[in-house]
């Protein structure tokens, strides 16, 4: 009955320490130490950020997808250049007719007819419908560029949030295990009293379980940390059960936070708005290209070689050449064309749509970084002010404890609250700097190169 009313009364402390040790799974950012020499399994920020770079498949297929686009410009450009290629024909013919002058009877033709001809074949006008392809291959290569981009950033602010996780979990143990080994010296002093008859076991029991409690809450911080270990290992390229140190400070820098600043920046740095207004660029180059559909194209061309077959001498090869112009008009295509302009003029407007809906998105993005940013520096200030406090109390109850003014209880729950109130400056710092973050990447500076 002793253990479970003890239980009973620490109940909300040990949720508070779940709670926490949940949220420090969630990652952290800060500022790197300054340039070290490192060993194989050491990380600084810069090294990180730099070898997920080079070793993410997702930025690789990424980057094949942007070669890809590339590719094609040049493909959509081929259409500018004469057309050039060789042919060869033979062919048997079984039946040969024959023409007879009187005793006289000869072919009209050869059963082995031969034909090899070069042509050449030159596209001269076709109304825009190869600048246009050109154009819409082109746009089509810029937003791959930025997709790429795009993915730099994830992955960068991924890399960020588990390398500063790791630091956070790491502090967090080392605040804990402080605790644990004041509760361990704590529980020898209560001993020793009970022993001279001025304490009781339920001062000793009490102990044990608020020990207890801070073991279970180094346990799920020592997993949280070994799991981000995991995290950061796969990031890197490498094997998860490989050793590694991340190396740097929680140190929580202030940006610059003037929001008419900071929303003319985002205009024009955003990544997504960007991509989204290349989008609108491509809907309008393929509008275009769809009503250049309904014109006609224009060629010229010819082709030179040799045949046989012809009359008096059918076996016998000549050259011959043939030179000339074409015109390829639509006349029907069962709406086909039409049905393109529809469909191309919808894309337009929903390009248009969605170009609005991203600025809008990004300065909303902008502005609640802005505001995350000046609570969090308001929770620090409060937290400061409240691990002063607490601290002192804690020094006060020990001294009160060893006067017999207060109970063993009292002085533990001063020396708990001081643990909380430390925790929760570690959660108000870990607030502000990844809103400093989330403020960086709202603006569009690149976290990949700027850190």
């Amino acid at each position: 009955m002793l253990r479970k009313n003890i239980a009973t009364t620490f109940g909300k402390i040990y949720l508070a320490a779940v709670v926490y040790g949940a949220f420090l799974i969630h990652p952290l950012a800060a500022a790197p130490t300054p340039a070290q020499q490192l060993g194989d399994n050491d990380y600084s920020l810069s090294r990180v950020i730099d070898t997920v770079m080079q070793n993410s498949l997702q930025l690789i297929s990424a980057t094949e997808e942007s070669n890809a686009a590339k590719a094609n410009i040049k493909e959509a450009q081929s259409a500018y250049y004469p057309q050039f290629g060789v042919s060869a024909e033979y062919q048997h013919f079984t039946f040969v007719p024959l023409i007879t002058l009187g005793n006289l009877s000869m072919p009209f033709g050869t059963a082995n007819g031969f034909d090899g001809h070069a042509s050449l074949q030159l596209k001269i006008y076709d109304f825009g419908k190869t600048s246009s392809a050109v154009a819409s291959n082109r746009v089509k290569s810029d937003i791959a560029e930025e997709n790429t981009n795009l993915t730099r950033q994830r992955l960068a602010f991924d890399a960020i949030k588990i390398f500063y996780s790791i630091l956070l979990l790491r502090k967090s143990l080392e605040v804990q295990d402080a605790e644990l080994a004041d509760l361990e010296q704590n529980r020898k002093l209560m001993k020793s009293r009970v022993r001279a008859g001025a304490a009781t076991r339920y001062d000793v029991l009490n102990a044990d379980v608020r020990i207890a409690l801070s073991k279970s809450r180094r346990i799920d911080l020592a997993n949280a940390l070994a799991t981000q270990k995991i995290q950061l290992n796969r990031l890197l390229g490498r094997d998860e059960k490989v050793s590694v140190n991340v190396v740097g400070e929680l140190i929580f820098t202030n940006p610059s936070h003037d929001e008419t600043t900071l929303l003319s920046e985002g205009s024009q740095k955003r990544i997504e708005l960007t991509i989204a207004l290349r989008q609108r660029d491509l809907a309008q180059e393929e509008l275009s290209g769809a009503r250049s559909g309904l014109l006609p194209d224009l060629y010229a061309g010819g082709n030179a070689g040799y045949k046989n077959g012809y009359p008096l001498e059918f076996n016998k090869l000549f050259p011959n050449a043939a030179f000339g112009v074409k015109v390829e008009a639509p006349i029907f295509s069962g709406f086909r064309d039409m049905a393109k302009i529809e469909e191309r003029t919808a894309k337009l407007k929903a390009a248009n749509a969605s170009l609005e809906d991203v600025r809008i998105s990004v300065r909303a993005d902008i502005l609640q970084a802005v505001k995350d940013l000046r609570s969090g520096e308001e929770k620090i200030a409060a937290a400061d002010a409240q691990v002063e406090q607490a601290r002192d109390a804690s020094q006060r109850s020990r001294s009160l404890y060893n006067a017999g003014s207060i109970t063993s209880r009292e002085m533990l729950d001063a020396r708990t609250a001081l643990l909380q109130v430390e925790l929760m400056r570690l959660e108000s710092l870990y607030y502000s700097i990844l809103a400093g973050f989330n403020l960086k990447r709202a603006v569009g500076e690149k976290l990949w190169s700027a850190r």
